[in-house]
């Protein structure tokens, strides 16, 4: 049983190192010297005047965080970090959610064999067990576009 432990987490962790990239970014405006993470506001009303930078996606992938919220968070702060770079001040959120990123099989199986002889003919008597559990890993995502706010 152990190696199989160790055999499914070595497939977690190849999973979650080989996974996508965990932030993104397509410039459509004018890139401004970075700005410190904390300045960056998340918005879900568009303010009454800005200035649209770059679309923006971030994800959870490699943040080992153990509840829901932390990996959410993790993905925010991710964000934040993404639009600071392009010198955005603001980020106008339009998708928040959950994707799969990793598929886990795990199995097992066991079984016995007997075989009894007698004289000229022999017996054999065969039976096993197996089982098989499928996982699917999930990320948080969170997108939307980065703006430069002019007046709030």
């Amino acid at each position: 049983m152990t190696k199989i432990t160790n055999l499914t987490l070595l497939l977690l962790l190849a999973a979650s190192l080989t996974a996508c990239n965990t932030t993104t970014h397509v410039l459509i405006g004018k890139k401004r010297p970075p700005i410190m993470p904390e300045e960056v506001k998340l918005y879900t009303n568009p303010p009454k005047k800005y200035e649209q930078v770059a679309v923006v996606d971030a994800n959870s992938v490699n943040t080992f965080r153990l509840t829901q919220q932390g990996a959410m968070d993790a993905t925010i702060a991710r964000l934040r970090h993404a639009a600071a770079a392009l010198g955005a001040n603001g980020i106008l959120l339009n998708n928040v959610g959950n994707a799969p990123f990793a598929t886990v099989t795990q199995g097992s199986a066991y079984g016995t064999a007997n075989a009894v002889a007698y004289g000229n003919s022999a017996y054999a008597n065969f039976s096993g067990n197996s089982m098989a559990m499928t996982s699917t890993l999930m990320m948080k995502t969170a997108g939307g576009m980065a703006i430069y706010v002019l007046e709030e």
